[in-house]
């Protein structure tokens, strides 16, 4: 019988249940967690830390922050910016004053995606990055991003929205699982 600790009909999102080490069995009653509740409880907590990253964004448009894990352990984290050292906008987004909408003008934009600085970031220290996945607060990565999470070794990415941010990422979008957070 269920205990009222891992019991699915009482869940809600941030509610804790305790959990044995491994994380996939109750701490209480010893019954197997479904692997939604498994799920949801990495989701969430993950999805906070992509929120907390994406504080540190410059940007004026968006702030978006990612998180590349491997065995529920965080490798690096990246947020949309410009590189190390190359000043960033001050008081209007370049893309917006020209009439840009959302995906298009990316090339006078100086700031790097969340997810290029999280690979970044993790080649600036060493840390290889294949078979993780990476976690983000926004829609699917553009195409150039696609291609450097597949060309690193990335094996999933999790993401707020499951729309494309561009309509070449579409290409792209078969040759990596991508996934929307459960919640």
């Amino acid at each position: 019988m269920t205990c009222p600790n891992c019991d699915s009909s009482l869940n809600f999102p941030g509610r804790l249940i305790k959990v044995n080490k491994e994380l996939n069995t109750c701490a209480i009653c010893g019954e197997h967690l479904p692997s939604s509740i498994y799920k949801q409880k990495w989701d969430s907590y993950f999805l906070g830390i992509c929120n907390a990253v994406a504080v540190n964004s410059p940007c004026l448009s968006r702030h978006i922050g990612a998180i590349l894990v491997r065995d529920h352990s965080i490798l690096s984290t990246g947020y949309n910016g410009p590189a190390r050292g190359v000043p960033h906008c001050q008081n209007i987004c370049p893309r917006r004053a020209i009439g840009h909408s959302s995906g298009e003008g990316l090339d006078i934009c100086p700031a790097q995606h969340a997810e290029e600085n999280c690979i970044s970031n993790a080649a600036r220290l060493g840390v290889s990055v294949a078979d993780s996945t990476l976690y983000m607060n926004f829609k699917i990565p553009c195409k150039n991003c696609l291609g450097t999470l597949i060309n690193a070794g990335v094996e999933e990415v999790v993401v707020k929205d499951v729309t494309v941010y561009d309509k070449y990422s579409s290409h792209l979008i078969h040759m990596i699982k991508i996934r929307p957070f459960e919640m």
